[in-house]
């Protein structure tokens, strides 16, 4: 990662307009030029020395804060458009990367960097596939409103019992697979 200790805390003028003060403003230029929540939180003075769950709490309330977002997202396009970074030139570094890798005969970095590409191209994501099923097949209608005689007969099977009234209550036991004659 660059080392940022030599930049100081002069937030541009661009979102001067806001309502955030002046730590919200810092912890919002810092999240917009790539550093972490709480990597901003200490540049912006709002660091809890010895106390890292108020840290990250402290981290999650500003970046749900919409205005904190806001800024945020103008900052790191701001910065995106400044050093023309977008994903052909990701993808050209990675592959320069990978190239360095193989001349040196560096089979973990050049593994690595292919990593790397397959997260940055979408490649190594899990393949989606998407089956629609429809309930409005005019021959599965059929079937619905077909009498179970007719339903028995498709079936090559003939009804063996015939029941003058609907049996209300009746007695049964469950006999495990295999065991039934």
């Amino acid at each position: 990662m660059t080392d940022l200790s030599a930049l100081t805390v002069v937030p541009p003028t661009s979102f001067e307009d806001s309502k955030l003060n002046a730590e919200k403003r810092a912890y919002a230029y810092w999240r917009g030029v790539g550093l972490t929540p709480v990597q901003a939180l200490k540049r912006a003075g709002m660091f809890y020395t010895g106390n890292a769950f108020s840290n990250s709490r402290r981290a999650v309330e500003l970046e749900a804060d919409p205005q904190i977002r806001q800024v945020i997202d103008r900052i790191y396009e701001e910065n995106r458009y400044r050093y023309e970074i977008d994903r052909d030139r990701v993808v050209e570094g990675l592959m320069e990367s990978i190239n360095v890798a193989r001349e040196q005969s560096d089979s973990t970095a050049m593994i690595n960097g292919w990593k790397e590409l397959a997260k940055v191209t979408g490649v190594g994501a899990p393949e989606r596939k998407e089956i629609v099923l429809s309930q409005t097949n005019p021959s599965t209608e059929a079937l619905k409103q077909a009498p179970d005689d007719e339903l028995l007969k498709l079936v090559g099977k003939e009804r063996s019992l015939q029941l003058a009234e609907p049996i209300e209550d009746a007695e049964f036991e469950e006999i495990p697979r295999g065991e039934a004659q």
